[in-house]
């Protein structure tokens, strides 16, 4: 996938784990600090 600019995106919770596949690295970079910003 990263042949296309492409990442996989997986967020675990207490509970469970979710893969958010073929983001884009721009969405996917984002996605990430705003997730950071918000665990804090």
């Amino acid at each position: 996938m990263r042949r296309y600019n492409l990442y996989s995106f997986e967020v675990g919770t207490t509970t469970s784990s979710h893969n958010i596949p073929a983001i884009p690295s721009e969405k996917a970079k984002h996605l990430k600090d705003k997730i950071a910003m918000y665990a804090k």
